[in-house]
């Protein structure tokens, strides 16, 4: 289950970092999806490399980086909805 979390961690990272190399988005703008990619390779690493307890913290520490990316997703779009409606 872990190595699966890893790979869908890479392929979400694959076009956030093609959108801030072409400059669509700045880092401002994808802050939270790294975030969250970075939460599903804790997870994925907890699982795939640890046993017991420590799988379980790491996991617990990847899963709430995944919803603080989450949040911060959903704060950048408010945001950004909110200024360019002024």
């Amino acid at each position: 289950m872990g190595y699966f979390l890893m790979a869908t961690g890479a392929l979400v990272l694959v076009p956030i970092v093609l959108q801030l190399r072409s400059g669509e988005y700045g880092l401002r703008d994808v802050l939270g999806y790294l975030i969250f990619v970075v939460g599903l390779f804790t997870v994925g690493i907890g699982y795939a490399f640890l046993e017991g307890t420590d799988q379980r913290r790491l996991a617990l520490a990847g899963l709430g980086a995944v919803l603080v990316g989450l949040l911060v997703v959903q704060f950048t779009e408010r945001r950004s909805q909110h200024g360019s409606g002024q």
